[in-house]
């Protein structure tokens, strides 16, 4: 995915939060906090770390050995003096707490960290097949600033297409379905803006652009095909042979942080609204089998890796929950 169309923002961030979770409205602002590593191409050191944090080490509040995360991230082919300058970054951005032992240092996961994760495998787990039953209603926004600045309408913007909406005229912005019901609070409306909310039915008018056409889901598609052509090999190599412990890791925390970022970055249409044959329902399939089925080895590779540094702190690992398993709410709301 490039970084346009990052900055484009297809998505619909909001929907695919756990409201269930903990500090909800704050997970939805720290997804796009300046203050934590930007997506980029490839398999960033700091998100690997993060990614690595989340599946295994979810919800815990003690240290890590510094060591222990160097040498896991190594398995990555992160060099060590690159492993040991992401750890760093990611303690100045708030994300982790340095702590010293003597001559050794460690880190444990800051507060904003231990509430952000958790919400980033929700977005992950539950993002996957198409939604369904859509009453072919859609909802609309219209919006005006008196004074409008750069910063202003570009925060606008990026509201409006994490919660789903695209902009289909300068100032109309649309989305399938009702009005979310955070809506409001999301929206940043100063003084000087005037909105209006409302939902309506398309009517197919001759030679009028249909609302779907907001949506370009051309390089979606193209991110599906190359996670396709990335983790299908890796698929069958599993299957055929196994893996080593390190590689089921790598494999299973590539496939992950890829899969996160596609869920932030597709609208997450309606399956009406969708092109006859769309990638993601295999590319899903794929992201399933891959994952769950190395698990077990990943697991263990984490632990032996951590019981090098301190045994006691490696029987903390959790073995992830299979992402097999989703809840089918986040698809019927």
């Amino acid at each position: 995915m490039t970084s346009s169309s990052a900055e484009r923002g297809l998505n619909a961030i909001a929907r695919k939060l756990d409201p269930k979770l903990p500090g909800f409205h704050e997970s939805f602002i720290e997804l796009e906090a300046a203050n934590l590593p930007r997506f980029q191409s490839g398999f960033p050191p700091q998100r690997l770390t993060m990614t690595l944090l989340g599946e295994f080490w979810v919800g815990r509040s003690e240290p890590i050995p510094s060591a222990a995360l160097v040498q896991l991230l190594r398995a990555f082919n992160i060099t060590e003096s690159a492993a040991r300058a992401a750890l760093s970054r990611l303690a100045a951005r708030g994300a982790l707490i340095l702590e010293r032992r003597g001559r050794t240092t460690w880190y444990r996961q800051s507060p904003n960290l231990l509430m952000l994760l958790p919400q980033g495998r929700a977005m992950t787990l539950n993002f996957g097949p198409s939604r369904t039953g859509w009453d072919g209603s859609w909802s609309i926004v219209s919006w005006n600033l008196i004074n409008p600045t750069p910063a202003l309408t570009h925060r606008i913007r990026i509201s409006l297409r994490e919660l789903g909406y695209a902009p289909l005229a300068p100032g109309v912005w649309v989305s399938p379905g009702q009005a979310p019901d955070r809506l409001v609070d999301m929206l940043p409306h100063p003084d000087d803006m005037t909105f209006s909310v409302f939902t309506a039915q398309e009517l197919p008018v001759e030679g009028a652009a249909s609302a779907v056409s907001a949506f370009d889901l051309s390089e979606m598609e193209l991110a599906y095909e190359e996670f396709l052509a990335t983790f299908s090999p890796l698929l069958t190599a599993s299957r055929a042979s196994g893996f080593p412990p390190a590689e089921a890791l790598v494999a299973r925390t590539r496939a992950v942080f890829r899969w996160f970022v596609i869920a932030t970055l597709d609208p997450d249409l309606p399956a009406e609204l969708l092109p006859p044959k769309w990638s993601r329902t295999e590319a899903h399939r794929l992201f399933v089998a891959l994952v769950d089925g190395v698990t077990p080895m990943a697991e263990s590779y984490v632990r032996s890796v951590i019981a090098q540094f301190d045994a006691d702190t490696a029987e903390l690992v959790t073995a992830p929950a299979p992402y097999a398993i989703r809840r089918e709410s986040f698809y019927n709301s």
